[in-house]
């Protein structure tokens, strides 16, 4: 581990959408990102609060955005190109990956390494969510920080 070129600010990631990373250095071919994050959802209109690295040991169903990710926690996706995923692979542009959650903790654990690629393409947008199938009926924020190494 290297220090970052540039460690962004805390920002929110609301519970109840998609929420781009406003990079303030752009996203670009060969870019490695790791991310933290905290905080609690509310989950449902009863008041269900996760925590937003889930739970390692539950599996997302299908129809959720990351079946067989924890349920609940934060998860990931890139705009255009791909990401790579240490110790999962390749993920196109669309396609939700875990970046908390991946380790029974009992914390948000980091990361792991995601390298983004998009040769020949414009830099897209890395953006997060909640991996839960009806986010309408969420509240609440993750507290993100987001290290990039170019």
């Amino acid at each position: 581990m290297t220090t970052p070129n540039h460690t962004s600010d805390p920002w929110s990631a609301a519970g109840n959408h998609v929420t781009p990373w406003l990079a303030a250095h752009g996203l670009e071919n060969g870019d490695a990102l790791r991310v933290d994050a905290t905080g609690e959802i509310r989950t449902d209109f009863w008041g269900s609060v996760k925590p937003v690295h889930g739970y390692s040991w539950e599996h997302a169903v299908p129809g959720y955005p990351a079946p067989g990710e924890p349920p609940y926690s934060l998860i990931g996706s890139v705009t255009a190109g791909a990401a790579f995923v240490s110790g999962r692979g390749w993920y196109e542009a669309g396609r939700w990956f875990p970046i908390v959650g991946t380790r029974d903790t009992g914390t948000p654990s980091t990361s792991p390494c995601l390298l983004y690629e998009a040769a020949g393409l414009v830099g897209g947008r890395f953006e997060v969510t909640i991996n839960d199938d009806n986010l309408s009926d969420n509240s609440g924020a993750a507290t993100v920080t987001v290290r990039q190494w170019w």
